[in-house]
């Protein structure tokens, strides 16, 4: 597919967007809905594995489902904050941009890789599929390589749900291991690597 062709695609599912569903992963970059689960998984009231990232949508909803916290305690608020951010209506699409000396270390919501960074993102999907473009320009790219191509399409993903499995291509920032800044086992220091 040529690049012309891709951007008409993500420019398409950017303004179709609105009001779809969201993608069948939890974003890796929302450091409020990481900090919410692991507060609540350290309490005792949800039962999820948060060591690898990005999450399946449905493992949360699943152990958000048999998730109680009793009235008077603390983590009634954070519950109900985290069940409208999985299960609400996520957005779906918008646009993102940065600019400033990114740090030499990534934390989990560090939002750029260059001096300046603008992104365009629209998800669509249904109960078995989800398609999220992400277009993303960089001023300056330090890419390691002879291209250094300024457009990217980190964070794309499309999902086929078959079952238990979730398959298909992506581009999606991986976290592996605990931690909030940086992990000894995988993290989203370096760009994405193309997965299937």
């Amino acid at each position: 597919m040529t690049f012309s062709r891709w951007l008409a695609l993500c420019g398409m599912l950017w303004w179709t967007a609105a009001g779809q569903a969201a993608s069948l992963y939890v974003p890796v970059g929302d450091g409020r809905l990481r900090s919410d689960l692991q507060l609540l998984i350290d309490g005792g009231v949800l039962d999820l594995a948060v060591l690898a990232w990005p999450l399946p949508r449905s493992d949360v909803e699943r152990a958000l489902a048999a998730a109680q916290a009793p009235e008077d305690s603390p983590y009634g608020e954070v519950l109900a904050r985290v069940r409208a951010a999985v299960t609400g209506n996520a957005s779906s699409r918008g646009a993102r941009l940065t600019g400033g000396h990114p740090g030499l270390l990534r934390d989990f919501e560090t939002a750029g890789r260059e001096d300046g960074n603008l992104s365009l993102w629209a998800s669509v999907g249904a109960e078995r599929w989800s398609a999220t473009g992400v277009l993303g320009g960089v001023t300056d790219p330090d890419s390691g390589d002879d291209t250094h191509h300024p457009v990217r399409l980190d964070d794309s993903e499309l999902t086929l749900r078959a079952g238990n499995w979730l398959l298909g291509p992506n581009l999606m920032d991986r976290w592996w291991g605990p931690g909030q800044q940086s992990s000894l086992i995988l993290s989203n220091n370096a760009r994405p690597i193309p997965a299937l």
